[in-house]
């Protein structure tokens, strides 16, 4: 039968467990936020996309602190790996290469979100603002294929290319293990006789994974931008790498 607990005492319990962890994601979090509401221009098409992509891992980086309070790790795991993904494009448009290659992957990187949204809601955007999205798409859409299903390569690819395939694959595969529900999790789970609806096994590892992948979005992102400091930036790159998990290196 499903082991059950009042929620609000099992994310207490679970904060106080791991309130290092926590405490670790929450000082990126807000650092991170507070360099992302400086008001800034987006003189070039490279600075609109990392926006777009810096503000999307911080909503997912947030959100991973809320699922893993919850010790809903499937979906943790699955946040946390969207935050991989994007700060592999994060860095693969805003770090790599000169910047005439920065804007043919961040035009492409709009002309392929541009191709894809409906004709209904193209059509109800202002004409102005209509006229910037398809200058934009027109100018940059033959790096795109038709039918293309992704604006870039595949994010192995885009992993070689920045030069960290080996941390993608070994990453990737452990994030998809948790998020897919392992076969070895499962089984050892409905071995026994109450089965836990809530887990806390990788609550850590998930916040720290989490924030690494915030961290690399965005150095990207602010060498794009300039709005962060740097020293905070480095005490927070010299806390996410120093952590340990208990028990192990990790």
């Amino acid at each position: 039968m499903p082991s059950r607990k009042p929620i609000d005492a099992y994310r207490a319990q679970t904060i106080n467990t791991f309130r290092s962890e926590f405490a670790l994601h929450t000082d990126v979090a807000s650092t991170l936020e507070k360099a992302v509401l400086v008001v800034r221009q987006h003189p070039t098409i490279v600075h609109v996309v990392s926006d777009m992509l810096m503000v999307q891992c911080l909503k997912t980086h947030a959100a991973v602190s809320l699922i893993a309070e919850h010790g809903l790790m499937e979906d943790a795991s699955t946040l946390t790996r969207r935050l991989l993904e994007l700060s592999l494009q994060a860095v693969y448009i805003g770090m790599e290469g000169e910047e005439p290659v920065q804007r043919r992957r961040a035009g492409a990187y709009i002309a392929h979100m541009w191709r894809g949204l409906p004709r209904d809601v193209k059509r109800r955007l202002p004409p102005k603002v209509r006229s910037y999205w398809i200058g934009i798409a027109k100018g940059y859409g033959r790096y795109v294929k038709p039918k293309a299903r992704r604006w870039g390569p595949d994010f192995r690819t885009m992993s070689r290319a920045i030069g960290v395939e080996d941390l993608y694959v070994k990453d990737y595969s452990f994030l998809s293990s948790i998020a897919h529900g392992a076969s070895d999790h499962q089984v050892f789970q409905y071995s026994t006789n109450t089965v836990r609806i809530h887990s806390d096994d990788f609550v850590p590892i998930l916040l720290v994974y989490s924030s690494k992948y915030y961290l690399a979005a965005a150095e990207a992102w602010n060498r794009v931008h300039g709005s962060l400091d740097q020293n905070e930036f480095a005490r927070m790159i010299k806390r996410v790498t120093s952590w340990r998990p208990r028990g192990g290196a990790a």
